[in-house]
């Protein structure tokens, strides 16, 4: 494979860490995305629905919260094993009344590059001129479709129509209703 890459590079062709996602490419994305209708009723795609068609492969819902994924890994400059261990615990809202601007704060608890702590957190203030990288309001909008949520992961798996939260604890809150969690 190493000598492939290199052939590559010689004959001219673009390496392949070259093409990372830049602001163009995530402007044609939430282009692309927000284009998606948002009032349909969430359903279950089928297997025959996907290949007929290949542009209905997730509803608005799984589009925000990937386009929210893909810009907050981009603005904090995440890996994603990192961004998907992102609970709403770690995010706080907020206004900087000197200026009037939102902002929302990330305080992560992780990094591979900071294995013993001492994060600084991340403030990823609104860019109305930039939607396509406005966390503020992606999170916003997730915030609001995801159902408020209190705790729990902000990027969740998606089952059928619907998307998760953390299924151990829900089977262990109905078989013991006296145990409380961290979550509760």
């Amino acid at each position: 494979m190493i000598s492939l890459r290199r052939r590559k590079v010689r004959a001219g062709e673009v390496v392949t860490s070259a093409r990372a996602v830049d602001e163009e490419t995530m402007k044609r994305l939430y282009t692309f995305n927000m284009k998606f209708p948002q009032d349909e009723v969430p359903t279950a795609t089928s297997r025959k629905r996907k290949l007929e068609e290949p542009e209905c492969w997730a509803g608005y819902g799984l589009r925000l919260m990937l386009m929210l994924l893909y810009c907050v890994s981009m603005l904090c400059l995440l890996r994603y094993d990192e961004a998907l261990r992102i609970t709403w615990d770690n995010v706080t809202f907020g206004k900087d009344f000197a200026s009037g601007n939102h902002y929302v704060r990330l305080d992560l608890p992780f990094r591979k590059t900071h294995q013993n702590g001492g994060i600084a957190p991340f403030y990823l203030y609104a860019q109305p001129d930039r939607p396509w990288l406005c966390a503020v309001t992606l999170f916003a909008k997730w915030w609001k479709l995801s159902g408020s949520p209190k705790g729990g992961y902000v990027f969740r798996r998606k089952h059928g129509s619907r998307f998760s939260d953390d299924p151990f604890l829900r089977m262990v809150r109905l078989k013991y209703p006296p145990l409380q969690t961290k979550y509760d």
